[in-house]
C-alpha cells in the first residue's frame, strides 16, 4: 500500500487548476507542496494586517479631509479629534485615543463629547474586528487534509512498446509479465486492505479513488442472456444481472472535466449457467499414429481459441475440471 500512496504524491499537479465539481470561479484551486503551503500562509497573515492598516489610514484620512471646516477654528475637541485622525497609525491606536480624549472630557462634555466621537469610534471598532477576523480566517484558505487533488502524469496509458521501438515479442514479455506481476500484487494488496478487512476502515491509503465503490443493481432472478437461443440456460428465471446504470466519469471515476465535455459509461455482467448435455459431443482428433478423444461444447465462436464449429474442447483424460473451467471461461466471455 506504501508504494501506491508514494506512486501517486509524485504524479500530484502542483500549482493553478480548475476543480469543476464546484464551478470555473469556486473551484479555482492552487496545490503547493507543504512547504510552499506553509509559506502562503505567514504571508497572507503579514499581508492581511498590512492591507488592514493601508485600508484604515486611507478612510481615517477621507474622514479628516471631509470633515476639515474653517468654521471650527475656536473648538478644542475639533482640533483633538482631526489630529487623532491624522496621525493614528491603526485602529487599535485610533481607539485607544479617542477613548483617552473621552476621559479628558468625560467632565467638560458629558455625552455631547461622547455623540460627537462615537462615529470615528465605531469605524476604528469595525476596521480592528474585521481585519483581525479575515486574519484568522486567512488561514482556511489553505488546507493540507484536502481529499481532492489534480493527478497528472505523463506515463498514464497502456503497457505497449512504442511506435519506434525494436523490442520483440520476447522482450515485451520479459519485461511486461513483472510489471503486471506487481501491478496486480498492488491491486490485490489495496483489495485486502481496503475492502475485504474490518479493522482498516479508516487507513488513509483508501481514500485515494474518487468514489470507494461503484454504485450497481443486482438482479437474481433475470432471465436467459440469450432468449433467442431456446434451452441454452439451465435456468430461465434464475440468473444474476449486474447493472451498474450510467455513470458520470467526473463523479465516479474523477476525471475533471467541464460539464459539457463528460461523458456517461455503463456496465451490464449478466451470467447465467449454460446447460451442456445438448451442446456436447466427442470428437477424435488425429494426433500422429492414434486419435485423441476430445470433449467438445459448441456454444458459438470463441475469441479466445480457433477451434472452427466449437467454443471449448478437452481430452477426455482431463476432463474432471472441465465444467468449472468452462463456466470460469464463459462467464467472462459473455460479460
Amino acid at each position: 500500500m506504501s508504494s501506491i500512496s508514494a506512486a501517486v504524491d509524485n504524479f500530484i499537479y502542483v500549482g493553478f487548476w480548475t476543480n469543476w465539481s464546484y464551478g470555473k470561479v469556486f473551484g479555482a484551486t492552487l496545490t503547493l507542496t507543504q512547504r510552499d503551503g506553509s509559506f502562503l500562509i505567514a504571508f497572507l497573515a503579514m499581508f492581511v494586517s498590512y492591507v488592514g492598516t493601508c485600508f484604515f489610514r486611507l478612510t481615517s484620512f477621507t474622514l479628516h479631509t471631509w470633515l476639515s471646516s474653517p468654521a471650527d477654528a475656536n473648538d478644542t475637541l475639533y482640533h483633538q479629534r482631526q489630529a487623532i485622525l491624522r496621525n493614528a497609525g491603526s485602529g487599535a491606536e485610533s481607539l485607544e485615543r479617542f477613548f483617552w480624549l473621552l476621559w479628558y472630557w468625560r467632565k467638560k462634555g458629558g455625552f455631547r463629547t461622547l455623540r460627537r466621537v462615537a462615529l470615528f469610534i465605531i469605524h476604528a471598532l469595525l476596521c480592528v474586528t474585521a481585519f483581525i477576523v479575515a486574519g484568522i480566517f486567512s488561514s482556511r484558505i489553505s488546507t493540507s487534509d484536502s481529499t481532492e487533488v489534480l493527478l497528472s502524469s505523463s506515463r498514464c496509458g497502456y503497457f505497449q512498446p512504442g511506435p519506434d521501438s525494436q523490442a520483440t515479442g520476447k522482450d515485451i514479455f520479459e519485461i511486461g509479465r513483472p510489471f503486471l506481476s506487481r501491478r496486480t500484487t498492488s491491486f490485490m494488496d489495496y483489495v485486502q486492505s481496503c475492502y475485504l478487512s474490518t479493522q482498516n476502515t479508516t487507513n488513509d491509503n483508501c481514500n485515494g479513488l474518487t468514489q470507494p465503490r461503484i454504485p450497481y443493481i443486482v438482479d437474481h432472478n433475470a432471465g436467459c442472456p440469450f432468449p433467442e437461443s431456446g434451452s441454452i440456460c439451465q435456468n430461465d428465471n434464475a440468473n444474476i444481472r449486474l447493472d451498474t446504470g450510467h455513470l458520470d466519469v467526473h463523479e465516479h471515476f474523477g476525471i475533471n472535466t467541464r460539464e459539457s465535455e463528460r461523458v456517461s459509461l455503463r456496465s451490464v455482467l449478466h451470467c447465467a449457467p449454460l446447460s451442456k448435455d445438448k451442446y456436447a459431443q466427442t470428437v477424435n482428433v488425429p494426433s500422429g499414429n492414434s486419435t485423441t478423444a476430445y470433449r467438445t461444447y459448441s456454444y458459438g465462436q470463441s475469441r479466445l481459441n480457433s477451434l472452427p464449429n466449437a467454443t471449448y474442447q478437452k481430452p477426455i483424460p482431463q476432463i474432471e475440471n472441465v465444467e468449472y473451467e468452462l463456466s470460469g471461461d464463459l462467464s467472462y466471455g459473455i460479460g
